[in-house]
C-alpha cells in the first residue's frame, strides 16, 4: 500500500514542513504513537525527500 495514502492529511502536512534532518525521527514517532508501527518509515522518508527534490506535491496520489 502507498504510504502516502495511509497518512492522515494533517500528518502529511506536518511531515512536508519538517526539516530533512529531523524527518526520519518525526516519522518514527508518528509511526509508533499514531500508526502502531504500520508505516514503512524508510520508504515514506524516501518518498517525501524525492518529492522535495523534484517538486512534486506529496499528496499527488502516485
Amino acid at each position: 500500500m502507498d504510504q502516502m495514502l495511509t497518512l492522515d492529511p494533517r500528518d502529511l502536512e506536518l511531515l512536508k514542513r519538517t526539516d530533512a534532518r529531523y524527518l526520519l525521527g518525526r516519522i518514527m514517532r508518528l509511526n509508533q504513537d499514531r500508526y502502531h508501527n504500520s508505516l514503512n518509515a524508510i520508504v515514506l522518508m524516501g518518498r517525501l525527500l524525492e518529492m522535495r527534490l523534484i517538486g512534486t506535491p506529496a499528496n499527488d496520489g502516485k
